[in-house]
């Protein structure tokens, strides 16, 4: 908080808010990789890249074969007594500088080619990590929340049962500890789920793309 007040001065509340139970987002989570990997930036850029290599390469390739000129001409001698007209064509020959130039665009693009699947492969995987991330966070705050449920029913019974006489003191302690243990579990499961929901949603730029209302 130290560190936040310095920063930023008054962007931490007073009190820490209320965590509210975390929800799943309207999305199906199956879709949510394809989302991610199509809102990259990163691929975005790779693939521009790529596209621009690639047609380079395509033009260094052309070069290696200059285009032939064709050419008409006309002559006028000795006043007009010796008229003619004559047909040229130059075809000049590609040398080792192009094919050396095409080559080395070539290995460009393939390189680009490659650094834009090996990209696309990892802004994949760590969507597909996000998505099992936050599935698990959200599938284990369920958990929690019913082992929860159960040990503050649980402890409801036995608070009942020492006021009866029927329990002892050490009974109702244990029971306390084992809720105050399963409402600590449930908070913290329900701050993961939220943090892995938020995750999965900064990845795939939805908080400023977003189509859910």
């Amino acid at each position: 908080r130290a560190e936040l007040d310095a920063r930023y001065g008054d962007l931490a509340p007073p009190v820490a808010p209320r965590l509210p139970p975390p929800q799943a987002p309207l999305r199906p989570f199956s879709q949510w990789a394809d989302l991610i990997v199509e809102r990259s930036h990163e691929l975005v850029i790779a693939r521009a890249f790529a596209d621009r290599e690639r047609w380079l390469a395509q033009r260094s390739s052309r070069d290696r074969m200059p285009d032939p000129t064709v050419g008409v001409r006309t002559f006028n001698e000795r006043g007009g007594e010796e008229t003619g007209v004559g047909i040229f064509i130059s075809a000049p020959f590609s040398g080792a500088r192009r094919s050396a130039a095409a080559e080395q665009q070539s290995a460009s693009a393939s390189a680009a080619q490659a650094r834009l699947a090996m990209s696309t492969r990892e802004i994949r995987a760590a969507a597909q990590g996000d998505v099992i991330a936050a599935t698990a966070a959200l599938e284990a705050w369920r958990s929690a929340a019913l082992a929860l449920d159960a040990a503050q029913k649980a402890s409801g019974r036995t608070a009942r049962a020492y006021e009866l006489g029927e329990r002892d003191l050490s009974d109702r302690l244990l029971a306390d500890r084992q809720t105050f243990d399963a409402r600590r579990m449930e908070l913290q499961a329900r701050a993961d789920a939220h943090r892995a929901l938020l995750k999965l949603a900064l990845d795939a730029h939805e908080l400023w793309l977003t189509e859910e209302r």
